[in-house]
């Protein structure tokens, strides 16, 4: 499982092997938008739909904020604040890597882009 290869690379000093395994949920997460479309479910009226893949999406979020500390404690931070939860996500994995750790219902924060993108200079 994730948590398990991660800490396996890190405890090896496999620094970018454990980020593999992270960018792997990152993908795994946008193909759920790419494929879902959360847009046109909106659109359709399939709240329930929508509201279980908004829940993936954010349960995602909230392990990449846990599983990135390490490597990014400040962008980690502002996940965690962007989604509502308190405290830094500087945390024990075999307690916060649990799927359905995030509290059904909770409101997420609004925020700045975390990674804007980066425009080149003009010719």
């Amino acid at each position: 499982d994730l948590p398990v290869l991660v800490r396996d690379h890190v405890s090896a000093l496999r620094f970018r092997e454990a980020l593999d395994e992270i960018w792997n949920l990152v993908a795994l997460l946008n193909r759920a938008i790419d494929e879902q479309k959360p847009w046109e479910l909106h659109k359709a009226g399939r709240g329930v739909e929508l509201d279980a893949l908004l829940y993936d999406l954010c349960e995602g979020m909230r392990w990449l904020s846990v599983l990135l500390f390490p490597f990014m404690p400040t962008k980690s931070t502002a996940i965690w604040e962007q989604l509502g939860l308190e405290g830094t996500p500087e945390r024990a994995w075999a307690d916060a890597l649990v799927w359905g750790g995030l509290a059904a219902g909770t409101q997420t924060n609004p925020g700045a882009p975390l990674f804007p993108r980066i425009e080149p200079p003009a010719a």
